[in-house]
């Protein structure tokens, strides 16, 4: 609930909604106080074992909206140390633990870096995002079994099924770590690493979580592996198709989700001041209101999955409109890792982008308005 009002005040401008935010803030601070006053913090902390959810960042959404202390404070109640202590300390506790859970509160560091500028926990951050990409994620990019992280290096295992166990890849937690590798990228400007891992994720994790021929039909997990099938249940009833009316799982809340985020990271704005800076990190067609260049784009792409194997995919930027003549932005395009033989053309004729090269690197170029 308290996600959603923010949301509200955010993106479509609902005073309204942003002061009954303040007001539930307040009410949980109070409670939660209360509550740590009575049994301890170690009685607080521990309830975050608990599938608490998004509050955490929620809460630091909240504070960096008022700029309240008392938000703050409140917030910092749901950092959870037994998460964020092992990271600090260099250590991989992640095995067994619960991923959505451990997620929910890792989005929470990392947006309070953003509150706060501590780079302590983005680094805390960056290193938990390092623990899963590199040691525990599915060619998909989902990362679970059962809905709990594996021991580093560890998956091939859950791949051979003795039984119909088929929990690969829970849904949120796919989608989540899209959340929070986006979150990386936006505050690194757009490091090639993280804009791979997304491509990953969006094309093999995410959107075949939802029915192609049943819009809405979710998928709790993604099952992996030979001779397996999303329609069929498995082991558990949160296996196969969601249905209408005879489920109502938190994957498909999250789904609902996911598939509005589609577009979220298909471009990232540089942070330098001049000129304004744009990175093309996706292959999916869009077009984009440059409000800081004053040019609007458009991104044309080859659809994921219409080209042969062998084919060579690519994608146009074009300027469709210009505030004014003469208008300078940089413009850099990412070359994915798995890209064997790039190249590139500026109004037909062949270009030399800087850097540019397969996992190396980005193309890089710069454009003018008006042409």
């Amino acid at each position: 609930m308290l996600a959603g009002l923010l949301q509200q005040y955010s993106l479509a401008g609902s005073h309204k909604a942003l002061e009954i935010a303040e007001a539930l803030g307040e009410y949980i601070g109070k409670r939660v106080r209360r509550l740590a006053a009575e049994k301890g913090l170690a009685h607080q902390f521990k309830t975050l074992n608990q599938e608490c959810g998004g509050i955490n960042e929620a809460l630091w959404h909240l504070a960096s909206l008022t700029g309240k202390a008392e938000h703050r404070a409140t917030a910092s109640l749901f950092d959870k140390p037994c998460l964020l202590g092992p990271l600090a300390a260099g250590q991989d506790a992640l095995t067994g633990m619960h991923g959505n859970t451990a997620l929910a509160l890792m989005l929470g560091a990392q947006r309070r870096f953003e509150v706060t500028g501590e780079a302590h926990f983005t680094a805390l951050t960056q290193r938990f995002v390092d623990l899963v990409v590199s040691k525990r994620s599915y060619a998909t990019g989902g990362s679970t079994h059962n809905e709990l992280w594996e021991a580093p290096g560890q998956l091939g295992h859950t791949l051979a099924h003795g039984g119909a166990r088929h929990e690969h890849a829970e849904s949120c937690t796919t989608h989540n770590m899209v959340r929070l590798v986006g979150m990386l990228l936006r505050a690194s400007g757009g490091a090639l690493a993280y804009a791979d891992f997304i491509e990953r994720a969006l094309l093999n994790g995410i959107l075949g979580t939802q029915r192609g021929s049943e819009p809405g039909a979710m998928l709790y997990f993604m099952p992996l592996g030979t001779g397996v099938s999303k329609r069929k249940p498995q082991s558990w009833r949160h296996s196969g198709w969601s249905t209408p009316f005879g489920d109502f799982w938190c994957c498909q809340g999250t789904g609902i989700e996911a598939f509005a985020r589609l577009a979220e990271h298909i471009f990232v704005e540089g942070r330098g001041a001049a000129p304004p800076e744009l990175f093309v990190l996706q292959l999916i067609a869009a077009r984009l209101r440059w409000r800081r260049a004053g040019l609007v784009l458009v991104l044309e792409a080859d659809p994921p999955g219409a080209l042969h194997p062998a084919a060579t995919p690519g994608l146009k930027l074009r300027v469709e409109r210009a505030a004014a003549e003469g208008v300078h932005a940089a413009i850099a395009f990412r070359v994915p890792s798995w890209a064997t033989s790039p190249s590139a053309t500026l109004r037909q004729a062949a270009a030399e982008p800087p850097n540019f090269g397969g996992a190396g690197g980005g193309g890089g170029g710069g454009g003018g308005g008006g042409g």
